[in-house]
């Protein structure tokens, strides 16, 4: 379905852009595993020279407290940890492009949902029983997304850091949040089919302002393809978070004081022993060390 309408949408425009479909489930390590080799293999050929921007925006919401085969809350291995598997895997030929052509990127996508909810728990990163992180009542589905989102927002910047740290300044990593966006995650909402399924998509399509999934695009596209977007940023909608054009809420790692969003906290983003307990368990769950040395 997404190859089909990828090509329509080339044709519509009258693009040259070749489409390369290969299949990863999110769900899976094995699965992002065998991907990440398809795409390495694929890019290395010489008319590619490596990967220039590596986009992770896949995600699931409200989803029931299940595991996935690795063990872990479906939430966090689709939005996450599966992330930061693929990511790991395809950093060097995200490195042989940014040698190549000057430049490469990794783009994370969060989401307001960081904000809603506790610091990160180590509970959520590890493995667990089914029904052991709340259960399935709404709130806790929300829970579970909300550690999900604030675990990309905090492994762009702690990424960033590491990064700098090693000396490595061609490859950037930033995140976007999309705002309130009607894309069709709205459509393909987590909960039991039913009544209380039927209810929510009837409040959200009818009563939450929502703007268009191409205004929600607008952030990911800066951090994508923004001229003076720099490593270690954050573009969020200026208004209240929500609505309007990107602006960023951190640069280079750091807080911006001029950010527009008020009354809303990046410190459990900037909490540098938050950054380091993400890292820490996402290297544990997927059993793999990001760096070599």
């Amino acid at each position: 379905k997404a190859e089909s309408s990828l090509k329509d949408e080339a044709a519509r425009i009258g693009s040259p852009t070749v489409l390369q479909t290969i299949a990863c489930d999110l769900m899976s390590f094995e699965s992002v595993r065998n991907a990440a080799t398809e795409v390495n293999d694929l890019v290395d050929k010489a008319e590619y020279s490596g990967l220039d921007v590596l986009v992770n925006n896949a995600g699931v919401f409200l989803m029931a407290d299940d595991r996935t085969e690795d063990g872990y809350d479906i939430t966090m291995q689709v939005n996450h940890l599966s992330h930061f598997l693929l990511t790991k895997l395809l950093l060097g030929s995200l490195r042989k492009a940014a040698d190549v052509r000057g430049e490469a990127r990794i783009v994370n996508h969060s989401s307001t949902a960081r904000w809603v909810g506790l610091p990160l728990s180590e509970s959520y990163l590890s493995p667990s029983e089914k029904g052991a992180l709340g259960g399935d009542l709404t709130p806790f589905r929300m829970n579970r997304y909300h550690h999900s989102k604030l675990c990309n927002a905090l492994f762009t910047i702690a990424l960033h850091h590491k990064f700098r740290e090693r000396g490595i300044e061609n490859v950037k990593v930033l995140v976007a949040d999309p705002g309130l966006a009607a894309t069709h995650i709205v459509d393909n909402v987590g909960l039991s089919t039913g009544k209380l399924r039927e209810a929510y998509l009837y409040f959200a399509k009818h009563f939450v302002p929502f703007q268009s999934a191409a205004d929600g695009a607008v952030p990911l596209m800066q951090c994508s393809f923004g001229e003076d977007s720099k490593s270690g940023s954050f573009y969020a909608p200026a208004r209240l978070g929500m609505y309007g054009e990107p602006t960023l809420v951190i640069q280079e790692g750091k807080a911006v004081e001029t950010n527009p969003i008020k009354g809303f906290s990046e410190r459990y983003v900037l909490d540098q022993n938050q950054q380091k307990l993400m890292w820490l368990k996402s290297e544990e769950a997927v059993d793999e060390k990001f760096f070599s040395d």
